[in-house]
């Protein structure tokens, strides 16, 4: 289904089109500030009784498409903290730029960053690869873009998420950055900290916990405890269920698994640093020092 089509039978919201193709839009306020939120609708404008959307955003938002596995239950909510690994076709350096500039956690901390139009506002997939000048929260740094355009990760998701809640999430990336072709693979009730604890003891290995989690000795444990996935693809994202998940899983951990050690090794040698943080601020045309002193006042 059209990602505009989607949210519209499920916001239940009425659309009336003018013979241009413009829209105009009835219904709560709060599902259509949601709808602007997750579709990037940056034409989306409150005019009295209505709103109303521009007939070139509605065609960009349409050339995306949800898919969803009719036995997912699009309500249901996971076990505390489930885990997930991600992998994904690399992108290009510049790529990485603007996802890190635009994702990164670190933003949400700029007022001037936080509410421009260009950040995209992450409920449980983050990206913190930038360290705060000041901030000792971002000593652990991490996320599934990485600086040279790598894809990729191990991680667990925050609390207890909601499938529809996901999905949202990666319905915001995939608009903003239509090139992402990725696999999630999400466990159901497993916990990532107790489950470690017992693959590392079993294996009697004195490694970094991350490359116990990526090896095969991990991986008969972490397909057990598959329960589905969101596959992001040719401008959609589709909804998997198991079965199906772990087949994308594997083909993608084949073709682009292998880089993830390597990756890990290099970038806890070398983590971002001030300049690319004043690069991505300068991207949003706004002064680093300006917006660096406002985080040292707070």
């Amino acid at each position: 289904m059209k990602l505009f089509d989607f949210y519209q039978e499920k916001m239940n919201i009425q659309v009336t089109k003018d013979e241009w193709g413009n829209l105009y839009i009835e219904g709560n306020r709060n599902d259509l500030e949601d709808l602007a939120g997750i579709c990037g609708a940056s034409s989306l404008m409150d005019v009295v009784d209505y709103y109303f959307i521009t007939r070139e955003e509605y065609e960009r938002i349409n050339q995306f498409e949800i898919r969803i596995d009719e036995s997912i239950d699009m309500e249901y909510w996971f076990g505390r903290e489930p885990f997930y690994r991600l992998r994904g076709k690399p992108v290009t350096e510049k790529q990485a730029f603007d996802i890190i500039r635009r994702t990164d956690w670190l933003f949400g901390f700029f007022s001037d960053i936080f509410d421009h139009k260009d950040y995209i506002r992450s409920i449980y997939f983050h990206n913190y690869w930038i360290p705060s000048p000041d901030i000792d929260i971002f000593a652990s740094c991490g996320g599934w873009i990485h600086r040279d355009g790598l894809i990729g990760c191990s991680a667990y998701i925050y609390k207890n998420p909601r499938v529809e809640c996901i999905i949202e999430d990666w319905v915001r990336n995939l608009v903003a950055f239509p090139y992402l072709d990725l696999i999630i693979a999400i466990t159901s009730e497993w916990e990532w900290g107790r489950q470690t604890k017992k693959m590392i003891e079993k294996l009697k290995m004195q490694q970094l916990k991350e490359e116990i989690i990526e090896s095969k000795d991990f991986d008969q444990a972490f397909y057990d405890s598959v329960c589905l996935g969101i596959w992001i693809h040719d401008k959609t994202v589709e909804v998997l269920r198991s079965e199906d998940t772990l087949t994308v899983y594997k083909k993608y951990a084949s073709l682009y698994g292998k880089y993830m050690i390597r990756q890990i090794k290099k970038e806890k040698a070398m983590p971002l640093d001030l300049p690319y943080l004043k690069r991505c601020i300068q991207a949003y045309g706004l002064d680093p020092d300006r917006v660096l002193k406002e985080i040292r006042k707070n």
